[in-house]
């Protein structure tokens, strides 16, 4: 939810683009994440009720500092993090099965090397409920619903744990961002056909505004970053797995899926101007900075989409492997800074950060191809896929097109993603295993001809511009959980 500084990289991004799954899309939380930089080890305890309930929690708390660098810099990288959480399990009857849950998440004093901004809070309230009802041996099998609510509080400014910025340069941005989410699916068995029904629900409401002044009066409006930003999706969904062969060890499926998307944003403050008169670039409203770098204004966007994919599974060595082979079309939508951010610089126009209000989605259209083994002391998994994508949502910048500088914008382009993935685990015992990944990725933007990408540093997240190859390999060694303590 770092929403203030823009990143200063303009290459190629994660491929996938964490796109969602047919019947698993947009349910659950809202969040705000802190990258962890320690060991951590969190506290559970379980306690069972009579015969028919649970309670348990869980308590981790984090701390990391900040660290040198390979020349002796200190790299600001300090954190501090507790969280917990309380779940209650309850079975009222034979057939079913509730369970509720509240988490607590507070970062705070969060050190960020190389940004112009820490964070000292962020606060993150979820409660989930998840209700699973089975109906028998016949056609229907079972009903499944989820329910969830998530509240984050954040604070990014660049003077709490720092030096003091010049004296009217203070600069704080508090934002806002509440998550509501639900799902309700019916699953059913039809012969040897297996299938899923459904409906889903996601909104989100944020809030970001910036604000610039003195060391005691830091209220002066500079930016409303995120205008009171809704996003609403109303999803329909249906799944079916169809065995094509006898051989129980090694099945031969195939796996078909469908989904339709009603999608609502919304900027409610789009009208709002900031009050702060100080710098050479004029601050505008969020419909003023639409129009300079868009050519108009719009605070609602409206979007219908159908997706689906086509998967066939081959399994092999007596269960032990799996082939898999799938066609899929899937579509992402713009987030809410991609479309609605608003932000404005001081000094010049150069500086600013405008969402596009007129983006449309992207289109994947990817076919992807791989293997698994599971040989009980090792596991094997190669991956390769093709994506095609239209209307790819680049971040890039506008080169004075506008005539109002070289601010940080949102477009659509046609992109080709393709790559792959190896990942090698190896169980040493049953409480710890290691295990390599390496992954490759290359993608070009069709719609400038970008073919070479200036930096491609494995594990980074480059998240601006489409083009060039990407290549990561890491090493993992973790201790595992024994089979009795899992859930």
């Amino acid at each position: 939810m770092a929403v203030v500084v823009p990143v200063e990289r303009y290459c190629f991004a994660d491929s996938r683009r964490n796109l969602p799954k047919v019947t698993d899309y947009k349910v659950g939380p809202g969040s705000a994440t802190v990258e962890t930089r320690t060991l951590e080890r969190p506290l559970s305890t379980w306690l069972p009720v009579a015969a028919r309930g649970f309670i348990r929690g869980i308590a981790n708390y984090s701390d990391g500092e900040n660290y040198e660098d390979g020349d002796g810099n200190e790299v600001r990288a300090a954190y501090t993090e507790k969280v917990g959480a309380l779940i209650l399990g309850w079975k009222p009857g034979g057939n079913t099965d509730l369970e509720f849950s509240y988490e607590a998440n507070r970062s705070d004093d969060v050190l960020y090397a190389g940004a112009g901004m820490d964070a000292p809070y962020t606060d993150n309230d979820t409660f989930r409920f998840k209700a699973i009802h089975a109906l028998g041996d016949g056609l229907l099998r079972r009903l499944n619903a989820q329910w969830s609510y998530s509240t984050v509080a954040h604070l990014m400014d660049n003077y709490s744990h720092r030096t003091s910025p010049a004296p009217a340069m203070h600069m704080r941005a508090p934002s806002d961002s509440d998550t509501l989410s639900g799902n309700l699916d019916l699953e059913f068995t039809a012969g040897s056909v297996d299938g899923k029904l459904g409906i889903d629900y996601w909104q989100n409401q944020r809030n970001a505004i910036r604000y610039r002044g003195t060391a005691d009066n830091v209220n002066i409006i500079q930016s409303y970053l995120w205008p009171d930003i809704s996003i609403r999706f109303s999803g329909l969904f249906g799944e079916m797995s169809l065995p094509l062969g006898d051989d129980t060890r090694d099945d031969r499926l195939l796996k078909l899926g469908i989904r339709y998307d009603h999608v609502r944003a919304h900027a409610g403050k789009t009208n709002a101007t900031p009050n702060d008169a100080m710098g050479a670039s004029t601050r505008l409203s969020p419909a003023g900075l639409y129009e300079v770098y868009y050519g108009s204004a719009s605070n609602t966007h409206t979007e219908r989409n159908v997706g689906g994919f086509v998967r066939f599974e081959q399994g092999f060595m007596n269960g032990h492997g799996l082939a898999y082979a799938s066609v899929s079309r899937t579509l992402r939508t713009a987030d809410a800074t991609e479309r609605y951010m608003a932000s404005n610089n001081n000094a010049s126009d150069d500086g600013r950060w405008v969402g596009n209000p007129f983006l449309d989605p992207e289109a994947h259209h990817q076919l992807d191809l791989g293997i698994g083994i599971n040989q009980g002391k090792w596991d094997l998994d190669v991956g390769v896929y093709y994506n095609d994508v239209n209307d790819y949502i680049l971040r890039a910048r506008d080169h004075g097109n506008s005539g109002a500088g070289n601010a940080t914008i949102y477009r659509n382009v046609d992109a080709t993603l393709f790559g792959g993935e190896t990942s090698f685990d190896y169980h040493w015992t049953g409480a710890l295993r290691s295990g390599v990944t390496l992954a490759y990725v290359h993608g070009e933007n069709d719609t400038d001809g970008h073919t070479a990408c200036p930096d491609s540093t494995p594990g980074n997240r480059i998240n601006d511009q489409l083009h060039g190859a990407k290549m990561g390999f890491r090493g993992k060694a973790s201790p595992g959980i024994p089979s009795d303590a899992r859930r």
